[in-house]
């Protein structure tokens, strides 16, 4: 937000707004606080910043825990998941995503990026043909880069992305925005696909995209 100039920033605010507006949060929390939606809603906004459409409709809820919680059904802990229409995050790691802007970690953008894949590829297949085009694209892309870092051939990624190519995605969502200059000299051709899809660029300052966004 800071990096954005001063018309931006109020399309920043505007869209923060009206995504607040369209979701019910549950604060499982009588002590939480007033950021936690506006701070959680803020991720979304800034992945989904260059799209024309943002809201990630389909998610009707954003849960926020103070700490980990037990996932549902199971004893496994967790940080934040995206399940049903549901995002649920751990206020104490988000926070801890953003104390530090430039580590490549952070769990909102970890799981509002698996949020907007499953809203754009799954929800709306058929419907968000460009984004959809876009995204595979970016998949082929990160198909021999995840073999490489499984390899030991780089070592940008971290182990829990190696899983899969959706952990990879989400990953790589995480690093464009907080490690940018490390991913376009590591993976430039996924740093590239990155700016298609999601219509901005975090090397270039301030962030620049297309205004009209087209997808």
């Amino acid at each position: 937000y800071r990096q954005l100039r001063a018309g931006e920033q109020q399309r920043f605010i505007q869209r923060l707004l009206q995504f607040m507006k369209e979701k019910n949060f549950i604060i499982k929390d009588d002590e939480g606080v007033k950021d936690m939606p506006v701070l959680t809603s803020a991720a979304a906004i800034q992945i989904s910043f260059g799209l024309a459409a943002y809201t990630l409709p389909f998610y009707r809820y954003i849960r926020i825990y103070p700490e980990e919680y037990f996932a549902d059904l199971s004893f496994r802990i967790l940080t934040g998941n995206v399940q049903g229409n549901t995002i649920t995050i751990a206020w104490n790691h988000l926070l801890k995503g953003y104390e530090n802007a430039s580590d490549g970690s952070n769990l909102a953008l970890h799981e509002m990026a698996h949020a907007l894949y499953i809203q754009k590829i799954v929800i709306e297949a058929g419907y968000s043909k460009a984004f959809s085009r876009t995204y595979h694209q970016l998949i082929e892309e990160c198909k021999p880069a995840h073999q490489a870092e499984i390899k030991g051939l780089q070592n940008l990624y971290s182990d829990y992305a190696e899983q899969n190519l959706q952990e990879f995605w989400a990953e790589s969502v995480e690093l464009f925005f907080e490690k940018p200059a490390a991913l376009h000299e590591n993976y430039p051709a996924i740093f590239q696909a990155m700016v298609r899809l999601l219509n901005q660029d975090p090397v270039m300052r301030p962030i620049l995209f297309r205004s009209t966004g087209f997808r």
